[in-house]
């Protein structure tokens, strides 16, 4: 059941940035599982802006890249080829509330 909630809940995350990323045509949002190449780059962005220790976006972002993996899942905004924004789908971001999951993190 919880995964027919979290498929759901990316398939309306992706629709949503499907339609801003064609009225944006010089955006990209890539999903990093899709361009694995950018997980170091995208770890190291994520870093810069939140300050969250560098390891932990990595084997967040390793993590999703498992192919059964539905949480966590990373985008980033592309400009060009520079990272313009991101986001993570995670379980928890920093709460003591388990039952709210997944989380959207910037």
């Amino acid at each position: 059941m919880m995964s027919k909630k979290i498929n759901c809940f990316h398939l309306k995350l992706l629709k949503s940035f499907k339609e801003r990323s064609e009225r944006m045509s010089e955006y990209k949002i890539i999903k990093l599982s899709n361009k694995q190449e950018l997980k170091d780059e995208a770890a190291k962005w994520f870093h810069s802006k939140w300050r969250v220790p560098l390891e932990a976006y990595q084997e967040s972002i390793e993590d999703s890249l498992k192919p059964e993996a539905a949480i966590p899942s990373w985008y980033v905004c592309l400009d060009n080829h520079n990272i313009i924004g991101g986001l993570g789908v995670i379980e928890n971001d920093f709460h003591n509330r388990k039952d709210l999951t997944p989380n959207v993190c910037a």
